[in-house]
């Protein structure tokens, strides 16, 4: 029952529990509102990030993928970079078919960021991904996962995994919008680097968003 209904009453005839009675009634009755505006408004798994704008750039990245976000202050654009070293090194990341729309580099920090439109995959190849989202790399070296989850982000459904190896720290979001077309989203860091370059990477991903 709803216990914020005019309809509702509750009787307290004692009188020395009753104010405290009446705070815990209060409580319930609060928190259960707040239930009934999460269900209605279906967020039952949006997750909010503590953005702090003083560590990214002011505009947002036009990736041409779909999303919008705000790259972590003091990462370079290097997505027009023709260089062929920038590619190999692209590359030894990535497998072919994931199409990548931006790339943000902090050499000093040991941190990159790879915005990728994952709809040249099929649609077998990108259930493999998020079954095993090491397999989207070329690099022989192994890596483990520690952590997954599922939540909304700005209007976006988002799988996100957090994976390592004995160099890098991975945050891996894989998002879905209406449409069902589907976006990666790479933040890597060095490990030794991994707690200066943290903030700045939580603070981004909470600026994913749709075009």
């Amino acid at each position: 029952f709803n216990l914020a209904d005019p309809k509702t009453s509750v009787s307290m005839t004692i009188n020395g529990p009753a104010p405290t009675l009446a705070a815990f009634f209060m409580n319930a009755a609060i928190d259960q509102q707040c239930e009934f505006y999460i269900k209605e408004k279906k967020i039952e798994n949006s997750l909010g990030f503590n953005i702090d704008n003083s560590l990214l750039k002011s505009e947002f990245v036009d990736s041409l993928a779909g999303i919008n976000l705000r790259a972590p202050l003091g990462w370079d654009d290097l997505s027009n970079d023709k260089n062929k070293k920038l590619k190999y090194r692209l590359n030894l990341y990535f497998k072919k078919g994931a199409d990548i729309k931006a790339f943000y580099i902090d050499t000093v920090n040991q941190a990159c960021l790879i915005v990728s439109n994952l709809n040249l995959l099929t649609d077998r190849d990108i259930k493999h991904i998020f079954n095993n989202p090491d397999s989207s790399y070329n690099l022989d070296k192994k890596w483990e996962q520690i952590m997954k989850s599922e939540y909304i982000l700005n209007g976006l459904d988002v799988t996100q995994f957090l994976l390592q190896n004995a160099q890098i720290i991975n945050f891996k979001l894989i998002l879905r919008n209406g449409d069902n077309k589907i976006y990666q989203v790479d933040y890597l860091s060095g490990r030794e680097m991994y707690l200066k370059n943290v903030k700045k990477i939580e603070s981004s991903i909470g600026t994913i968003n749709l075009k």
